[in-house]
């Protein structure tokens, strides 16, 4: 081995070490966008699976608010969001995500609106608990919309 093939070797693991020391600045620029990432990448990984989920509960709460609670007016609101929830889900899994993800938040806030006052008043389960699927929905769905209208926050990046 020569004394140049000795020297271009070190160089380059000199330069690989400096590399390794490089930085990239993080695309989120404040704490909350930091603090975002992590749900807005974890949403684009479980879509449009809870936005199912949400329609096939909602479903079924609405024939649960009609048969047992004799509530119809909430039975025709859960049935009116399950399927907002549906057609959310279609359009984002048929990649039209601004659209889908704007119609699964306004779902979300039709069935917080339509919950949340009477399960904060009367305290009752079916109440309580759709409240809060929507208030989490809600979230999450507000977040994915944000970021698809602004491109902030943005995901983070896989290591694989």
């Amino acid at each position: 081995m020569t004394q140049d093939s000795k020297d271009s070797g070190s160089l380059s693991s000199a330069a690989n070490a400096a590399a390794s020391q490089i930085r990239h600045p993080d695309p989120n620029a404040n704490k909350t966008e930091k603090t975002a990432a992590p749900l807005a990448t974890l949403s684009s990984e479980a879509d449009p699976y809870p936005h199912i989920f949400m329609s096939a509960a909602t479903g079924f709460g609405s024939g649960y608010a009609y048969y047992s609670l004799k509530q119809p007016r909430l039975a025709a609101i859960s049935a009116a969001v399950a399927a907002a929830y549906a057609y959310g889900a279609y359009l984002i899994d048929n990649r039209q995500y601004k659209r889908g993800y704007t119609v699964s938040s306004i779902a979300s806030l039709g069935l917080l609106a339509a919950c949340g006052p009477t399960a904060y008043v009367v305290k009752d389960p079916f109440n309580v608990s759709f409240a809060s699927l929507g208030a989490i929905s809600t979230a999450a769905n507000t977040l994915k919309a944000y970021q698809q209208w602004t491109g902030r926050p943005r995901e983070l990046h896989r290591a694989y």
